[in-house]
């Protein structure tokens, strides 16, 4: 046995006197780690927005225009989307195949699926982005837009 166990620990005091410097560091470690780790679940916060329309039918004929472009702007996002998907899943089978055959005419078992060759497609904000367009759009347009951020998660 390594070290032996003279009386047991009740208190902070007894176990820093115990084992001195070894228990301070490591105290000074798991303080800094759990302050560190507090700080990642900070508040987390949301930006809302209110829309006050353009007082003229012009103006509103003018959002509606931003609306149905807006409109169109996700749905090109969606369809990115759906082709990267589309070419990310054609380039694993071709990827695959050419393994499977590698592994095949080396006398290798297959280990991998058609899904470790895919590679993961994201939106990159793209939605985001058509949001944003569409407020400037509406502003330009005469609409007025109130910002507000509002905390979510983690709120105190």
């Amino acid at each position: 046995m390594c070290f032996e166990i003279k009386k047991s620990i009740t208190t902070l005091e007894d176990f820093f006197e115990e084992n001195n410097m070894r228990n301070y560091i490591f105290a000074a470690f798991f303080a800094i780690t759990l302050f560190t780790l507090s700080n990642c679940f900070g508040p987390v916060y949301e930006t809302r927005y209110t829309y006050d329309p353009p007082v003229t039918t012009e103006g509103r004929m003018c959002v509606n225009q931003c609306q149905q472009m807006s409109t169109i702007c996700k749905q090109n996002c969606k369809l990115n989307l759906q082709q990267c998907e589309t070419n990310a899943l054609l380039q694993a089978q071709i990827e695959y195949q050419n393994y499977v055959n590698r592994r095949n005419l080396a006398g290798k078992s297959i280990k991998r699926t058609i899904e470790s060759f895919r590679r993961p497609c994201y939106d990159n904000g793209c939605s985001n982005e058509c949001d944003q367009n569409f407020r400037f759009c509406f502003m330009n347009c005469g609409g007025q837009i109130r910002e507000h951020t509002i905390c979510t998660a983690f709120c105190e």
